[in-house]
């Protein structure tokens, strides 16, 4: 299910944000950034982009507010009362933008120089990002109807019927275009990867071969969701596998990530180091 163009528009701006400051904190504090530690003090940029200076108390405090509101996400997943509050999906979308863009704006807090106790809360929060990308990939690989429910292996396999039915020579396409082995996580992103590739052909040879163009993008949407439902259906038990072993690496780095960005605040605060 494709997302709703107001989604789309949204990421996009939000994602666009994210690249373009994340673009002028390294190109602007470049020179800061690559200093000794022991030098930086002599820095003329020092006592605004160090972690307790102007800028870069404020981006810690930002990224450490998007972090804070990522967390929304598990009573919306699992109070009944929020039930109804928007598609799953389009909430899942928004928390990885928090996750990634507040990860971004600590390691520039952190002047990327981090030790201590603190080291530990920031490479957890690194952990936890790279493996929420990875969890985002798994949650696509689990077949969803449009209420955003699990389907199962026999929906799954009407679904196909229906598209090879609707695709001239559809069972010599999907086995021309399917891998012949599923093999492991890594095997799958290549795999995926290489099929991206393989769709463009496609189309020009049906344009070659005398479709015109709308017929053939016709034929092409069909193929895709046809490989789609094929790939879903070999992947099914071993996604669903991979999805627990994930939720136990998961969630106790955020909570160790969680736990130590609470006692770094506190002290921070003790300490007398508030923003203005």
């Amino acid at each position: 299910m494709k997302r709703p163009i107001w989604l789309r528009i949204l990421l996009w701006v939000l994602y666009s944000a994210t690249i373009a400051s994340g673009t002028w904190l390294a190109l602007r504090g470049w020179s800061y950034y690559m200093l000794p530690d022991e030098l930086r003090p002599r820095h003329p940029m020092h006592e605004l982009w160090r972690p307790a200076g102007f800028l870069g108390h404020g981006i810690g405090i930002l990224g450490t507010l998007l972090m804070i509101l990522m967390l929304l996400y598990i009573p919306r997943k699992r109070l009944d009362f929020m039930q109804s509050w928007g598609d799953i999906r389009h909430w899942l979308d928004i928390h990885i933008w928090l996750g990634i863009t507040g990860t971004l704006l600590v390691s520039f807090h952190t002047a990327f120089i981090v030790g201590g106790i603190v080291s530990i809360s920031f490479w957890s929060m690194v952990a936890v990002a790279l493996s929420g990308v990875l969890g985002r990939y798994l949650y696509l690989q689990i077949p969803r109807g449009i209420d955003g429910h699990e389907l199962n292996r026999q929906d799954l396999e009407r679904q196909l019927g229906e598209s090879l039915s609707a695709l001239p020579d559809g069972a010599a396409l999907l086995a021309r275009y399917s891998p012949q082995e599923e093999g492991g996580l890594f095997q799958w992103v290549i795999d995926d990867l290489k099929r991206l590739f393989k769709m463009r052909h496609f189309q020009s040879d049906l344009v070659r071969s005398g479709h015109d163009l709308a017929e053939a993008r016709r034929l092409l949407v069909i193929l895709r969701t046809a490989l789609r439902l094929r790939r879903r259906i070999r992947r099914l038990e071993q996604v669903r596998a991979l999805l627990h072993h994930w939720h136990v690496i998961h969630r106790p780095f955020a909570f160790v990530m969680y736990v130590i960005l609470v006692i770094h605040v506190v002290v921070a605060v003790l300490f007398g180091f508030t923003w203005i």
